[in-house]
């Protein structure tokens, strides 16, 4: 089977493979942003590697904050392996991607993220062991 051809955006950046193509993905060195459109809209972005070159998702609809998935709008989902981090292409990608979108703000929200699974992770802890302590 051939490799489905990419189309080129710019000189460095392209569209990835469309969802009937690669319905998964998996992302490493990842980092979920929240941006505000010149409008006021605000949508959540995965950056970071993804088959060997970095990349942005298109507005998230769902994060699942324990197993550490995501949904686009375009309907991919995004699978994130830890750690998360910084990934040069990523932040190239991202910054074209900012700029071309003309989007105003723009803030790393993944230690809240990360916060958060770490609580629910906690919690978690915390219910079993009530559970395994009962009469």
């Amino acid at each position: 089977m051939k490799p489905h051809p990419k189309p080129s955006v710019s000189s460095f950046i392209h569209l990835i493979a469309p969802l009937l193509v690669q319905p998964l993905t998996v992302m490493t060195r990842w980092r979920l942003f929240q941006v505000r459109s010149p409008q006021g809209r605000r949508t959540r972005h995965l950056v970071g590697r993804a088959d060997g070159e970095g990349r942005v998702c298109s507005a998230l609809v769902s994060i699942d904050v324990m197993a550490l998935t995501a949904v686009s709008r375009s309907g991919r989902m995004y699978r994130l392996r830890q750690p998360t981090g910084f990934d040069p292409d990523a932040q190239y990608v991202w910054s074209v991607w900012l700029r071309a979108t003309r989007y105003t703000h723009s803030r790393d929200v993944t230690r809240s993220l990360l916060k958060l699974r770490r609580l629910r992770q906690s919690q978690e802890g915390a219910q079993d062991a009530d559970a395994n302590t009962g009469p």
